[in-house]
């Protein structure tokens, strides 16, 4: 029988890409998980076809129909995109990377320019600049990966080994303090931002951006949320609801009846998104209805219209929300956060009434 999962489907049709090449049949001196891991992360990043996406029945008749790419949804600047942008890691750096550390890179280009101290020989200079470039602009311009900060982490080590170069030059300055000072300060700077934000690191964004309170103008996904804060959720409800139920649609991959296993549960539902926005209709009371006042904790990535998997209490496999599902919470402020990555929200009666249009019209849907 033809398999029925995606990626055994894919495998199907995969082919060496050196085929045809002198490398066509040159062995990898590495893991095949760790090989095959990489085609998973370009198949996530990259799309597929449609046609994997339904019973081989069905996709296999599909024609050039079935060949349109369906990919993982790509998020910036509150643009939601099924295409990347040449210049995300550059604009995530911006948001991202500490005030403090940004003047330090800066100045250590100075330096480099402008100063014999701050300088090394061409042969130990060069992979200093080389090779984080071509890493970033390999990741920039020849990948659909546009899922987070982490992808163009190595460029980070080449980054804060050029910055090292300001110690000789700062201590060679005849005016040796006001440079000491600059880098003593830019430091500080740094470690300061680092811990604002203690203990939610993942959700940090640097104050020229709008910080952590407004980072999901501009990133969400794995940049601000991967369902960390769930614990963090249970602490919130245990000091402020105790007693009252609470909506919970989050970003992660834990179901939140988890709490209810080790016998530290809370009473929770899942929220009611726009009507045919869960691809398994689910059979739960109210959940086609327009959402009933009270407590709501969504997730800020499912707030910005990501399409995730969401729980329900009723059973163990999740639903799929398909993308806008959970996005009516922006036209609602949020009274609270958890860890900047779980919006709190209390719906009223008002809200309520105000929303329930998007029940009955096409536009919700």
């Amino acid at each position: 029988p033809r398999p029925s999962r995606l990626n055994e489907r894919i495998r199907e049709y995969r082919v060496n890409r050196f085929r045809g090449t002198p490398l066509e049949s040159l062995p990898t001196p590495l893991p095949y998980y760790y090989m095959t891991g990489f085609d998973d992360q370009k198949l996530e990043a990259d799309g597929v076809w449609t046609r994997f996406l339904l019973p081989p029945e069905i996709g296999d008749r599909l024609g050039p129909e079935g060949e349109k790419i369906s990919g993982y949804p790509v998020y910036l600047d509150g643009e939601l995109s099924q295409k990347s942008w040449w210049y995300y890691y550059f604009f995530a750096l911006l948001y991202k990377v500490p005030e403090g550390t940004w003047l330090l890179a800066i100045a250590a280009g100075l330096a480099t320019i402008g100063s014999g101290r701050a300088r090394v020989g061409t042969v130990d200079e060069a992979p200093l600049w080389l090779a984080p470039a071509l890493f970033f602009g390999v990741m920039s311009l020849g990948t659909n990966i546009n899922l987070g900060l982490r992808y163009v982490l190595p460029i980070f080590p080449y980054v804060f080994v050029s910055i090292g170069r300001l110690a000789p030059w700062a201590l060679g300055m005849k005016k040796r303090r006001p440079a000491v000072s600059f880098v003593v300060g830019c430091l500080v700077l740094t470690v300061a931002a680092t811990m604002s934000i203690f203990p939610h690191f993942l959700a940090y964004f640097n104050r020229v951006s709008g910080g952590p309170e407004n980072g999901s103008n501009h990133l969400i996904d794995s940049n601000l949320d991967w369902g960390q804060d769930l614990v963090g959720l249970r602490e919130w409800v245990r000091d402020n609801a105790e007693k009252e139920p609470i909506g919970v649609a989050v970003f992660g991959q834990i179901h939140p009846e988890i709490f209810a296993m080790r016998g530290d549960g809370f009473d929770w539902f899942l929220p009611s998104p726009l009507p045919g926005k869960l691809r398994e209709r689910p059979r739960v009371s109210g959940i086609a209805a327009p959402p009933r006042p009270g407590l709501y904790a969504i997730g800020v990535s499912l707030v910005r219209g990501l399409a995730w998997r969401v729980y329900s209490r009723e059973r163990m496999k999740p639903y799929e929300a398909t993308a806008n599902a959970y996005a009516y919470f922006q036209t609602l402020t949020p009274i609270d956060n958890v860890g900047h990555s779980i919006l709190i929200y209390r719906l009223t009666p008002s809200d309520v009434e105000r929303l329930q249009p998007l029940w009955r019209s096409p536009a919700g849907r």
